[in-house]
């Protein structure tokens, strides 16, 4: 079972969840640090996990949405 890592940051789950709706995310991979100041950095070491869970997930909604 996996467990959810909070952690701070911008997304646009916040237009759900400013309109009383549950939100949610896929982190892109990647890591970073000191959002929207001049020492703002990225680093794309293990991307591949999040471009990981994107494809597994399109996967499994396709295959829910062939279901229905």
């Amino acid at each position: 079972m996996c467990a959810a890592i909070f952690r701070l940051g911008s997304t646009d789950a916040n237009i759900p969840l400013s309109l009383g709706r549950a939100g949610s995310l896929l982190g892109a991979g990647g890591d970073g640090g000191g959002a929207h100041t001049q020492a703002e950095w990225y680093s794309a070491k293990d991307r591949e996990v999040g471009l990981k869970r994107v494809l597994l997930l399109t996967l499994a909604m396709c295959e829910w949405a062939a279901e229905q």
